[in-house]
């Protein structure tokens, strides 16, 4: 596989941390769900695995391939990802709403369709399994994506 893009993160970063002021800003001081309390945090991917683009039977770990992902989830329900996926980099930022082990990320806009699936803490390491639709080979019909993320907080979140 061919990756066009590395270390490009640091460049997205002043992006990511203006929203997450903004979206901090954006109403009152309220207690977040319990739900939500675990994932409250700066989140940096240690792995994940997606789809190989060239033959989409196998993964790839995009985080071994040079990439980079950080999450951010706030106590109102609001989250932010910054990514440099190889291949294409980007930001995104949207509503989470976990119930149980069950989570779903409804990005803002027209970045894509709602990723569900689920998480789990272990260990300190935030586990999620997930599915989003989306268009790989460019026909106008998503397809559903496969996804395996780990991630460790960020010191000082």
């Amino acid at each position: 596989m061919i990756f066009l893009f590395r270390g490009k993160i640091p460049r997205y970063s002043g992006l990511f941390l203006l929203t997450l002021v903004l979206m901090g800003c954006s109403g009152g001081i309220t207690d977040p769900p319990n739900a939500l309390k675990p994932l409250i945090g700066v989140w940096d991917a240690q792995v994940f695995q997606a789809p190989d683009p060239t033959n989409l039977l196998q993964t790839v770990d995009v985080i071994q391939e040079g990439g980079a992902y950080a999450f951010s989830v706030l106590g109102d329900g609001t989250y932010s990802a910054v990514f440099d996926l190889v291949v294409f980099q980007g930001f995104e930022a949207g509503t989470i709403s976990v119930l149980g082990q069950s989570l779903t990320l409804t990005p803002l806009g027209s970045s894509g369709g709602a990723m569900t699936g689920t998480w789990m803490l272990e260990g300190g390491v935030l586990k999620i399994d997930a599915l989003r639709e989306i268009d790989l080979n460019g026909d106008d019909a998503p397809e559903l994506v496969p996804f395996y993320l780990e991630f460790v907080t960020r010191q000082g979140s």
